[in-house]
């Protein structure tokens, strides 16, 4: 296989004057047989500052500047940097991410977003004073976009990484001026600086297909060099039952950074949730004979208490009158074992607004049916959600319910289906039976049996933008994502 390595060029500035230039090196080798493997990207973190950036592709540079303590607006720390863009947060994003512009003095200021084939999406123009301004890019776009800022005299380009569409089309606005520059704010990513402070921890996460991610940290201040070792997903260490087993879709993590990719871990299931949609993205859960028992449906319908302070959380009258059925994305009677677990199953960050012959025929008929698979000797690898905006209930069609909850034009769910066995990421193989399903979110939709709708993943990953069942051997996925199940 080719070596790739990425190189970093990082350059500290500091405002003495004083300047160096270290380099990092990345690599990557197999962990049991040491054999040099190829990259895919690695994200560097600032955890000081809790910033990142992504170097993709055989070779990436950044730059990364030392900046003084009296902040970056300093003149003497800025005295070549009339115009600053920092990296856009979140990153990646769903439909809507925030770009903060530094300008040293007043001037036209231009920005315009264009998609990989060098279209113009949606632009800005206006001149504005000295300081650090807040804009606002949205986009129905799913796929790598770069936005470019300039002024007078220079031109900066950043990296957008789309996983997901909006509904207000496409298009930059402008939100005022900032004071949240350099005083949260340490490390950002632009295209020719990365403002670090020496001394600071940084965070190196590598990614490569069909194994796990490595991670190493280190505070670097000279040359260096890191090999990250990568584990097979075929020996990985993941426990069997994991819900999440099968890899995280759209790389959701547990950080304020994150609002609409905010990943929930709990004991019965994990979930990606959207605080601008107010639902899940995804729920993912594993479902064993050992999650199965007798007790009874709890219906306590109610907030999820772990959502960030300041969240709004969505209440169990939510959806009252609006023609649309709290719908459980992992279900009730999936979780059946303790009092406990079917109660977690009521949290309203696992709900969706359904149509009601969506969620109570077709939807449920489905949810039987996976019971009923692992009554036969089966485990189930589920993950679940909503795409688009825009549903018909039982009073007609609705963008939303309550106080600004979405409702999906689709929903969708892939199971993997597993014998019972052990060592189960290991276990799936190229003929191993994926049923993947998509469904209006409508009252029609009971007009059609539950395998009518289903696709193949490759249609819900082209879709959603998501990359499901990432754990396993990219070889395996090609085959069994493209297949639409007919069992």
């Amino acid at each position: 296989m080719k070596r790739t390595i990425l190189l970093i060029s990082v350059m500290i500035s500091f405002y003495l004057g004083y300047s160096q230039t270290i380099t990092l090196t990345f690599n990557a080798k197999n962990s049991l047989t040491q054999n040099p493997m190829s990259l895919d990207s690695v994200i560097i973190q600032n955890l000081a500052g809790g910033y990142d950036t992504t170097l993709y592709g055989a070779v990436s540079v950044l730059d990364m500047k030392m900046i003084s303590p009296d902040g970056i607006d300093a003149v003497k720390s800025l005295s070549s940097e009339s115009l600053i863009v920092m990296q856009n947060e979140p990153n990646p994003f769903n439909g809507y991410t925030l770009v903060r512009v530094f300008l040293k003095s007043g001037e036209k200021l231009n920005l315009a977003v264009f998609n990989n084939q060098g279209n113009k999406l949606s632009e800005y123009s206006n001149t504005l004073e000295k300081g650090w301004h807040l804009f606002a890019i949205s986009t129905n776009e799913t796929h790598n976009m770069y936005l470019r800022v300039f002024d007078n005299t220079n031109i900066k380009t950043i990296k957008l990484i789309s996983i997901g569409a909006g509904n207000d089309g496409n298009r930059i606005s402008y939100k005022g001026l900032t004071n949240q520059g350099h005083e949260t704010l340490k490390s950002t990513s632009t295209a020719t600086g990365f403002l670090y402070y020496l001394g600071n921890q940084l965070k190196f996460t590598a990614y490569v297909g069909g194994y796990q991610n490595n991670i190493l940290y280190d505070s670097p201040s000279v040359n260096k060099a890191y090999t990250f070792e990568m584990l097979s997903n075929t020996e990985n260490t993941i426990p069997d039952g994991d819900h999440m087993l099968l890899g995280n879709p759209n790389a959701a993590i547990p950080s304020v950074l994150a609002p609409d990719n905010y990943l929930m871990i709990k004991p019965q299931y994990d979930l990606s949730y959207n605080n601008t949609k107010h639902i899940p993205n995804w729920t993912s859960w594993y479902l064993g004979s050992n999650w199965l028992g007798s007790v009874a449906r709890q219906d306590n319908f109610r907030p999820d208490p772990a959502l960030l302070s300041g969240w709004y959380a969505v209440v169990a009258s939510e959806f009252s009158g609006s023609g649309f059925d709290r719908g459980h994305m992992c279900p009730s009677a999936d979780r059946t074992d303790l009092v406990a677990s079917n109660s977690a199953t009521f949290l309203m960050t696992n709900m969706i607004p359904q149509a009601p012959k969506n969620n109570q025929v077709t939807w449920a008929n489905l949810e039987n049916y996976s019971r009923s698979l692992v009554s036969s000797g089966n485990e189930l690898y589920i993950i679940s959600g909503g795409y688009g905006q825009g549903g018909v209930g039982s009073n007609g069609a609705k963008s939303t319910v309550g106080n600004g909850v979405v409702v999906p034009a689709q929903t969708w769910k892939i199971i993997v289906v597993l014998p019972n066995g052990t060592g189960d990421l290991a276990r799936i193989n190229a003929t191993t039976r994926v049923i993947a399903v998509l469904m209006p979110n409508t009252q029609s939709c009971s007009d059609q049996p539950w395998t009518y709708y289903r696709t193949s993943v490759d249609s819900i990953e082209a879709l959603t933008g998501y990359n499901f069942l990432s754990n396993v051997s990219t070889t395996i996925q090609n085959v069994i994502e493209a297949k639409v199940d007919n069992q």
